[in-house]
């Protein structure tokens, strides 16, 4: 059921901790923000019955939430937990 896998097998080019650039964390949160700024756009006409009312949610929702995302993500790289140094 359960595979295990060797680390030893899939070395980085980079010896140690890899770590995810900013433009990357930035590119992932703008991505992510589409998917989930077109949910919160739908979820908000069904409630509101108002296309104004869910893109101006929707709209409010894309600054604040890919800031969030973003200090999230960056946050994350500087924590160390679950991740080996080789």
């Amino acid at each position: 059921m359960f595979i295990k896998i060797d680390p030893k097998r899939y070395k980085s080019r980079d010896e140690g901790v890899s770590k995810t650039s900013r433009t990357r964390s930035l590119l992932k949160a703008l991505t992510w923000r589409t998917i989930a700024t077109s949910d919160t756009f739908i979820i908000s006409l069904f409630i509101t019955g108002t296309i104004s009312w869910a893109a101006s949610i929707a709209t409010l929702e894309v600054f604040t939430k890919t800031g969030l995302y973003y200090l999230h993500e960056r946050g994350w790289d500087r924590i160390r937990l679950g991740q080996e140094k080789e």
